[in-house]
C-alpha cells in the first residue's frame, strides 16, 4: 500500500485557524529599503517578518541631484518581492512611504510612478515635517511620557523632535544624513562646519541640557551594538539601551577617527553599515556637544512604528504599551490567559506600598505568568528568566526587564544564583525592587497552586499582611485548597516577606500554616 505524502497527513491534522490582524510597512529610505510585517494588538504589534536591502538610493544626491541608478535597480528588483511577501503573510494593509532621498531627488517622482506601474504599490512621499512627526510618534508608542529630544538619523537627513512630557512641541529636518555627509567629505567640504551650522540653527536643541536624547536609526543602533560589545555584562537589547552622554560622546569621537579595518574588528555590526558608521558617530558627537543631554537612550522604534501608532484613535494611544503587549502574548502562548487580571487583583494587597512603576510591572508579570508552561518542568525557571529578559514587548526599560525575569524565575521555583544577581545589577534593578520581584513570583506560584488555572477558585480566596503574619483566607480546608504544595508555597512567600504564615478557613478561624521552610523544587507537579 502506498504511503500518503507527509504533507497531506499534516494538512489533515490542521485545525481551523483564524489569523490575527496583520499590517505591513515598506520603508523606502535613503540607504535601505525595508519590509516589516506586524501582527496582534494594534496598540503593541509584534514584528513577525522583517527584511531589508541596502540600496543607497541617496548615495549621490548632493552631487547629481538624482537617485543612485544602482540603488534604483536594487529597489525596483526587490519591491515586487516585498509586496508578494506582505501579501503572503496575510497583511490586511500595506503602508508604503519614502523619505528624504525620493523627496529631494529631481527624478523622485519618476521613481514613484515606475514603482506604481511595475508593482501596483502607491508610495507616499513624506515631507520633512511629516517624517519628523511620525518618528516622534514611533518613540512615543513605546515611551509615552518621553521628555527630551528624538533624533532619527537616516542616509539623507536628520529629524529632530522636541518632546515635553509625552507631547511633540517642535520638529525639524536637517540635510545631514550619513550618506549626505559622505558626499560632503568626498568633495572636500568641511563636515564639521556643516554640522555646526545645521545643528546651531535649531535653537531648542540647547534645551536638551540635563534631559534625554533618544537615538533612532540603523546607523545609531550600530553604535549601540559597538558599546554593548565593550560592556558584555549589560543586557544586549537595543531598545531602551541607555548610556551616559559623556561616555557615548567619547566613544563616538573615537569611532569617527577609526579606519575601516579597526571598525570591522569590532564585529558588532553588519559590514553593510560600514559607510555610515563614521558619519553617524560625528553627528551624534556634535548633538551631544551642543545639546549636553545627560543620557543617550537608543530606541528600536521609529517612523515605521509611528505610521501604525498615528493610525490609532486617541483613546487607544493612551493604553499602556507594556500591558497591551503582555496581554496579547499571554493570549497567544499561555494556557490560562484569563487568569492574569485576577492574579493582579489577588496580589494587590500584598504590594500596596510598591512604587507606581512597579505596579505596572507586577501586573505585566501576572499576565505573563504562565508563559513557561510548555517547557520541561526542570527548566521552566531558567528558560523563563532568559525569555523575559528578551521578550519583544514595548514600554519596558532594562531594569523593568530584569524585574520581569526575576519574578518569572521565582514563579517557577528558581533559586537565585550569582549570575542572576549580576543580571539585575548590570540592568540597573535596585536590590529592594529585586526582592519585591521575587516576592511577586512566589505569590504567583502560590496563586497557581490555589487556582489550578481557574479564576473562580482564586477569587474565592484572598491574602493579606496582618501584623507580622501573611494571612491566607480559604473557603474550605479540603479539596482544591488542601495539599503540601499549597502549604509549602505559602510558607516560602511568607519567608520572603519576612512574615509568619497563617491560614484562616471560613467558619474555622486561624489554624496556623506552613513553617516558612524552603520552597520545593520544580518537580513537574504544578499546573
Amino acid at each position: 500500500m502506498t504511503a500518503r505524502p507527509q504533507a497531506t497527513i499534516l494538512s489533515d491534522m490542521t485545525l481551523p485557524f483564524s489569523p490575527p490582524w496583520r499590517s505591513a510597512v515598506i520603508d523606502i529610505g535613503s540607504n535601505s529599503v525595508r519590509l516589516v510585517v506586524y501582527e496582534g494588538a494594534r496598540r503593541a504589534p509584534l514584528t513577525i517578518f522583517n527584511e531589508k536591502v541596502i540600496c543607497g538610493l541617496g548615495a549621490k544626491i548632493r552631487s547629481t541631484g538624482k537617485l543612485d541608478p544602482k540603488g534604483v535597480a536594487l529597489a525596483t528588483e526587490n519591491l515586487p518581492r516585498f509586496k508578494a511577501a506582505a501579501e503572503a503573510t496575510g497583511a490586511a494593509e500595506i503602508h508604503v512611504f519614502a523619505t528624504s532621498a525620493v523627496r529631494d531627488a529631481t527624478d523622485g517622482s519618476s521613481f514613484v510612478k515606475r514603482v506604481r506601474r511595475e508593482t501596483g504599490l502607491t508610495i507616499q512621499v513624506l515631507s520633512g515635517d511629516e517624517e519628523a512627526r511620525l518618528s516622534g510618534m514611533g518613540l512615543l508608542s513605546g515611551v509615552p511620557d518621553a521628555d527630551g529630544v528624538v533624533g532619527d538619523l537616516g542616509g539623507g537627513s536628520l529629524e529632530l523632535i522636541n518632546l515635553r512630557a509625552g507631547r511633540i512641541v517642535d520638529t525639524v529636518t536637517l540635510p545631514i544624513g550619513a550618506l549626505q555627509l559622505n558626499e560632503f567629505r568626498e568633495q572636500g567640504d568641511s563636515v564639521g562646519g556643516l554640522l555646526k551650522e545645521q545643528l546651531e540653527s535649531v535653537p531648542w536643541l540647547r534645551d536638551l541640557k540635563g534631559r534625554t536624547f533618544y537615538a533612532i536609526g540603523g546607523a545609531w543602533r550600530a553604535l549601540a551594538r559597538i558599546h554593548m560589545a565593550q560592556h558584555p555584562g549589560r543586557l544586549q537589547i537595543i531598545d531602551a539601551y541607555k548610556v551616559p552622554a559623556g561616555e557615548m560622546g567619547e566613544m563616538a569621537r573615537l569611532i569617527s577617527r577609526q579606519s575601516d579595518m579597526a571598525l570591522l574588528k569590532a564585529q558588532s555590526f553588519s559590514s553593510r553599515r560600514l559607510n555610515t558608521i563614521r558619519p553617524s558617530a560625528r553627528v551624534l558627537r556634535n548633538v551631544i556637544r551642543l545639546g549636553r543631554p545627560d543620557i543617550v537612550e537608543f530606541s528600536a522604534r521609529g517612523v515605521r512604528e509611528g505610521v501604525l501608532f498615528d493610525a490609532l484613535g486617541a483613546l487607544a494611544r493612551r493604553d499602556d504599551p507594556l500591558l497591551a503587549s503582555a496581554e496579547q502574548i499571554a493570549v497567544r502562548f499561555g494556557r490560562f490567559a484569563s487568569l492574569g487580571l485576577p492574579l493582579a487583583d489577588w496580589t494587590d494587597p500584598l504590594f500596596a506600598d510598591e512604587p507606581p512603576e512597579e505596579t505596572r510591572l507586577r501586573h505585566a508579570v501576572c499576565l505573563l505568568s504562565d508563559l513557561g508552561w510548555i517547557d520541561h518542568p526542570d527548566h521552566r525557571a531558567i528558560h523563563g528568566f532568559s525569555r523575559l529578559l528578551t521578550l519583544p514587548v514595548q514600554g519596558l526599560d532594562h531594569p523593568g526587564r530584569a524585574y520581569l525575569a526575576h519574578a518569572i524565575h521565582a514563579r517557577f521555583g528558581g533559586a537565585t544564583e550569582e549570575e542572576h544577581l549580576a543580571v539585575a545589577e548590570h540592568a540597573g534593578l535596585e536590590p529592594e525592587a529585586l526582592m519585591r520581584a521575587r516576592a511577586v513570583g512566589a505569590a504567583l506560584r502560590l496563586g497557581f497552586s490555589i487556582s489550578a488555572g481557574r479564576a473562580d477558585f482564586l477569587r474565592a480566596t484572598f491574602i493579606k499582611r496582618e501584623g507580622g503574619q501573611l494571612v491566607l483566607h480559604l473557603p474550605e480546608a479540603s479539596g482544591t485548597y488542601r495539599g503540601d504544595a499549597l502549604a509549602s508555597r505559602h510558607g516560602a512567600l511568607a519567608k520572603l516577606l519576612g512574615l509568619k504564615p497563617r491560614v484562616d478557613v471560613a467558619g474555622q478561624g486561624a489554624n496556623g500554616g506552613a513553617d516558612g521552610g524552603a520552597e520545593e523544587g520544580a518537580d513537574g507537579t504544578e499546573g
